[in-house]
């Protein structure tokens, strides 16, 4: 066992006492045994710090750590990081669950494929927190990918990542299991709340990190009304407005931080008109908010002035009289 790579699990956590056991759970129950976890405290208010040191005195592996960094996941996974002992880092969010092999099967590609993988991710599936039944899953379409096979393993072309990323994404943060080194040098983006991951996916493949995924589900991510993004089950729309309005300053962060073609700024473009027509706009809607509605529509518009479904809805609604 202590001949095996050393794997820094971490957690970031904010008032899920009532969640985080699942979590602490699924990596107790990983048929690899060679970690630590870390748990990275956002300063809940809540007895999560109680219930990690219950756990901590059952086992000694487990650290309880309080976030020092700007508040949020990004600024707690980097506390987690700078705290982590590990040849490895692993992610996990705190309401979220990983499967028995998880590290087993991350740690074997990366130990047998050195010069070939920095970094592991797989699919994840997504289950609703009340039924316990799934709704939908979170699964690569790699026929949009320039890949080579090792095994099981999709390793990604590293030139034509970055493109990729910008277009569908690439990785599932909670599968994410990446050498050490490759995170002592590129981190989290603590000054945005939401999308974090997704910019540090961006920025790893800008550096052309070796990257590779298995087509195998390795997570459950468990929908409930207090996720940090849309994909949960959140029914209050100004909660949900929050959440658009971060990730229109995700978008913009993009135009700031790289140097984009103009097809990849097309692609950024033709998502923030998205972001802004249908998701500000009917959420501002259904608050009948009709000026903030109709200022969103309009700015989705204005990004994209030759898309027909914008125009129509738009003059739809004012030849049905509903309020501009």
């Amino acid at each position: 066992m202590n001949n095996q790579p050393f794997v820094s699990a971490i957690i970031p956590t904010y008032n899920r006492e009532k969640l985080l056991p699942a979590a602490i759970d699924s990596v107790i129950n990983q048929t690899y045994q060679n970690w630590e976890l870390i748990i990275v405290d956002d300063r809940s208010t809540d007895n999560t710090e109680k219930l990690v040191h219950e756990y901590m005195e059952k086992d000694k592996r487990i650290r309880y750590v309080k976030n020092t960094h700007r508040q949020g996941a990004g600024g707690a996974r980097n506390q987690g990081i700078e705290a982590a002992g590990g040849d490895y880092i692993a992610f996990l969010d705190s309401d979220d669950e990983w499967m028995n092999p998880h590290l087993e099967r991350m740690v074997y590609y990366l130990t047998k494929y050195p010069d070939k993988i920095d970094l592991m991710t797989a699919n994840a599936v997504r289950k609703n927190k009340l039924t316990g039944k799934p709704y939908s899953d979170i699964i690569r379409n790699l026929e949009k990918y320039d890949y080579y096979k090792l095994e099981d393993a999709y390793v990604f072309n590293a030139d034509t990542l970055f493109d990729i990323t910008l277009r569908y994404g690439i990785i599932t943060i909670q599968t994410v299991v990446c050498k050490r080194d490759i995170l002592d040098t590129i981190k989290f983006d603590e000054s945005i709340l939401v999308q974090d991951d997704i910019m540090l996916s961006l920025e790893l493949a800008r550096r052309k990190v070796k990257i590779a995924h298995l087509q195998e589900y390795h997570l459950i991510y468990w929908a409930h009304g207090e996720n940090l993004t849309t994909s949960g089950d959140i029914k209050n729309p100004d909660k949900i407005i929050k959440i658009y309005l971060e990730v229109v300053k995700f978008y913009f962060k993009i135009f700031e931080k790289f140097r984009l073609t103009n097809k990849q700024e097309k692609t950024l473009r033709k998502s923030l008109a998205k972001m802004y027509f249908w998701y500000l706009g009917y959420s501002y809607l259904q608050l009948k908010d009709y000026i903030k509605a109709n200022e969103y529509f309009l700015k989705g518009i204005k990004l994209r002035p030759f898309n027909l479904k914008f125009w129509k809805t738009y003059i739809a609604r004012i030849i049905f009289r509903i309020p501009l």
